[in-house]
């Protein structure tokens, strides 16, 4: 019976490990990594990515904020399988587009829609299309700064698509300061309308400095700031307002860090909102509990707001530190990554209930050595069936950066261990007789 004993011995200690999410990159065997980028050169062009992924069928299409022949950036495709990568455009400054950060491709039929942070003719970045097989780059806006005819500078975010017309935000450079604003654009680049200028911590429109983008749910915009607001506190906000700019509202804004601030929460970057049903979720990368960031929820109207998880970067029972992302939603689950924190203090990836309750730390990066290459993932994560795909800014084969998936399969309860090993060794000592 001894080695009952001790198989009934490391299983219940392995549950409790689990129980207690202190088990190490539990799913690590579950994590590839596609691909390691190569910089200015090499079989994998490209380095630093600093955004998210596009899923077009079974091709992932996605940016890297530096590395590829002119060293500014390339824009490149994938196969879900870590097949037929093509790095089939490098950004090479000017209206040729310069240094994409933190935003994805938008996709429309056979076109691929981006922004970048400094090219453009005026060098405040721009907006391009370009098709999915490389061909037909266009530079449809230039930023003009905090005057001209297309005001705005320094996009950090990404662009949606709604019909003929794409919304976006720059997070400086507008007709009243550098504070950034909201804008419409056709998809050929004509009828560009600037929708809102964000005024700092007061005035009219409140907020500042956005680093994501807008959703549109029916006939309103949502978006987050990460500086300004409508009260005394500078740590951004979460507004909405009409597709044209008008019916501007500050539904809440983050009040900082602590456990008794009635919004936990500050400078959300990176990423944008999400919608499910009549409820917001959203995501940032400071303050909460502890001031390593935390996800929330809240209805619509700006009611009912939640801070659902504090992170508690490199230990504690909510590992990760200053999340730069859009959650990604599949059921009940939320899905996400923060850019430090962790048990290498490299960031992580995380599930969490749209209730806040089963927290998982599904891995730690481990940056360019050890189980999971990858470090400091600044951009989002794709879900496509049991799979999600994601970048990391650093780490890899050559510290610029890999693409990874990490298969989501059900970790096993205490009953499956104990029905798979140790039920198994009883069954066999009942069939024959015990010695002793």
């Amino acid at each position: 019976m001894q080695n009952l004993h001790q198989l009934l011995a490391m299983t219940v200690a392995a549950a409790a490990l689990l129980a207690a999410g202190q088990a190490p990159n539990a799913r690590g065997q579950d994590y590839t990594v596609l691909l390691s980028f190569t910089g200015t050169g090499g079989a994998d062009p490209g380095s630093f990515p600093m955004g998210s992924f596009v899923l077009s069928g079974s091709t992932l299409y996605g940016m890297t904020a530096h590395g590829g022949a002119n060293d500014k950036g390339t824009i490149f495709s994938i196969g879900t399988d870590g097949s037929g990568f093509d790095s089939f455009y490098s950004f090479s400054g000017g209206t040729g587009g310069d240094q994409p950060h933190h935003g994805s491709l938008a996709i429309s039929g056979s076109t691929l829609y981006g922004m970048t942070l400094a090219g453009g003719a005026s060098g405040n970045g721009n907006v391009f299309s370009i098709s999915t097989d490389g061909s037909s780059y266009a530079n449809l806006v230039s930023f003009s700064g905090s005057g001209g005819p297309t005001p705005g500078s320094q996009p950090h975010g990404d662009l949606i698509v709604s019909g003929t017309t794409l919304y976006g935000m720059t997070s400086g450079g507008t007709i009243s300061g550098y504070a950034g604003n909201a804008f419409a654009v056709g998809a050929d680049g004509g009828n560009f309308q600037n929708l809102l200028t964000f005024s700092g911590s007061g005035g009219a429109d409140p907020g500042a400095n956005p680093h994501g983008g807008l959703i549109l749910s029916g006939s309103t915009l949502y978006g987050m700031t990460t500086g300004g607001s409508g009260g005394a506190t500078d740590n951004g906000n979460v507004f909405s307002a009409a597709p044209d700019g008008t019916g501007f509202q500050s539904l809440i804004a983050f009040s900082g860090s602590g456990s008794a601030v009635p919004y936990p929460g500050a400078t959300p970057g990176g990423g944008r909102l999400i919608q499910s049903g009549s409820t917001l979720y959203g995501i940032t990368s400071a303050g909460g509990a502890d001031g390593y960031g935390n996800v929330f929820s809240m209805n619509l109207d700006g009611s009912n707001y939640q801070s659902l998880l504090s992170f508690s970067g490199s230990s504690g029972s909510y590992l990760g530190n200053s999340p730069w992302c859009t959650l990604a939603l599949s059921g009940t689950t939320l899905y996400g990554m923060t850019e430090s924190g962790g048990l290498y203090n490299t960031g992580t990836i995380f599930s969490l209930g749209t209730d806040g309750s089963n927290f998982q730390s599904l891995l730690s990066f481990s940056g360019s050595a050890g189980p999971c290459l990858g470090a400091a993932p600044m951009g989002s994560l794709t879900l496509s069936g049991s799979t999600l795909y994601g970048m990391t800014f650093a780490g890899g084969a050559n510290n610029a950066g890999v693409v990874f998936a990490l298969n989501l399969v059900p970790e096993p309860s205490t009953l499956a261990l104990l029905g798979v090993g140790a039920m198994a060794l009883v069954r066999r000592r009942r069939s024959r007789p015990l010695k002793g």
